[in-house]
C-alpha cells in the first residue's frame, strides 16, 4: 500500500496519512523559558526550559523588612503564594519571565500612652495597607485623640483604621476622665446653685441653697439619671456619682418660737406657728383686772 507525506511537522512530530487513515507521533518536543527575576535581592527557585504539560514550580524567599507581594507574569499578578505552581501551556502562554514582587514593610511603635492602652492588628505594613487599633480605656475614661505621627508630620486617625503610610510611624493617644452633668429640679421659695455642674466620677460638689424670707431647706438629694431611689445630700455636699443625675432642694416656712409675759393675767397662744400664719390670741384677765394692752 503506497503512501504519501501530506502534512509537515506538527506538535513535535509528523503527521501521516493515507487509504483514510491519519496518526500522529511525537518524536521531540519543544522546550520554553521559563526566567525568574525579582525587584529586590533574593534567591529565586523554578528556573529553567520546559516542555509542554511540563510542571513548573517558582518558590521565592523571605526577606527581613520586606513582604512578598505576589508572582507576576505579562505585567499580571498571576499568585500571591511564595511557592507557585503551573502546568506550561504554549496556548496559555505561562512560559517567559515571572517576577517575584516585594514592598518595603513599615513599622508601627505605640508611644506612652496613660490611662487606657492601644493595640495593632500588625507590627509592620506595606504602604497603602489598612491597619486596624484596638483602644481599650481605663475605667472612668474615654479615648480624646488618636493619631500617628513621622518626620514631623502629625495625622489624625479616624474610625481607628488608617492606610499605611510609607514611613516608619508612632501611634499616639490620649484618654479624659469621663465627665458627668447636674441638673437642677425646679424648686419654689429659693434657689440654689451646685459647683461644679459638670465633673468627673468623685469629684466634690458643693450645694449653695439661698431660701426666700421666712423659708429654709427642708429637703436636699439627688437623683441618678434613669433611676428613682432619693440620694440624700449631708452639709451640703457630696462626691459625684458616675452618671448624670438631678439635684433636688425644696423649701419650707420657718417656724417661730411664741413667748409670752402679762401681769394680772394669762395670754392664751401656740408655743410656735410657721412664717405668714395666721395667730389667734386670747387673754384670760385675773379678777379685777381687764386687758389694758396686747403687743
Amino acid at each position: 500500500m503506497n503512501k504519501k507525506i501530506i502534512a509537515g511537522i506538527v506538535a513535535g512530530g509528523v503527521a501521516l496519512a493515507g487509504a483514510g487513515l491519519v496518526t500522529s507521533c511525537s518524536c521531540s518536543g519543544k522546550e520554553y523559558n521559563v526566567l525568574v527575576e525579582s525587584n529586590q535581592e533574593v534567591e529565586l527557585q523554578g528556573e529553567g526550559q520546559y516542555k509542554e504539560g511540563d510542571q513548573v514550580t517558582l518558590v521565592a524567599q523571605e526577606i527581613v523588612g520586606y513582604r512578598f507581594v505576589g508572582w507576576e507574569h505579562k505585567e499580571q499578578f498571576v499568585s500571591n503564594e511564595m511557592t507557585y505552581s503551573f502546568i506550561l501551556s504554549e496556548s496559555e502562554g505561562n512560559y517567559g519571565t515571572y517576577t517575584a514582587v516585594y514592598e518595603k514593610l513599615f513599622t508601627i511603635t505605640i508611644g506612652d500612652v496613660e490611662h487606657g492602652q492601644v493595640t495593632t492588628s500588625v507590627e509592620s505594613a506595606i504602604t497603602g495597607e489598612e491597619v486596624t487599633l484596638t483602644v481599650t480605656p481605663d475605667e472612668e475614661y474615654a479615648l480624646s485623640e488618636l493619631w500617628y505621627s513621622y518626620d514631623e508630620d502629625n495625622v489624625t486617625i479616624e474610625n481607628k483604621t488608617f492606610n499605611m503610610p510609607a514611613q516608619d510611624i508612632v501611634i499616639h493617644a490620649t484618654f479624659a476622665q469621663l465627665q458627668y452633668r447636674l441638673a437642677k429640679a425646679t424648686t419654689e421659695n429659693g434657689s440654689f446653685t451646685l459647683a461644679p455642674e459638670l465633673s468627673a466620677k468623685g469629684t466634690m460638689v458643693n450645694v449653695t441653697a439661698n431660701a426666700d424670707t421666712g423659708y429654709e431647706v427642708d429637703e436636699m438629694y439627688y437623683v441618678l439619671s434613669g433611676e428613682g431611689t432619693h440620694h440624700v445630700i449631708v452639709d451640703n455636699k457630696f462626691n459625684m456619682p458616675g452618671k448624670d443625675a438631678v439635684v433636688h432642694v425644696t423649701f419650707k416656712k420657718k417656724s417661730y418660737t411664741i413667748d409670752t409675759t402679762s401681769l394680772h393675767g394669762e395670754i392664751i397662744v401656740a408655743a410656735s406657728a410657721n412664717y405668714q400664719n395666721t395667730i389667734s390670741v386670747a387673754v384670760d384677765a385675773d379678777e379685777g383686772w381687764e386687758l389694758s394692752a396686747l403687743r
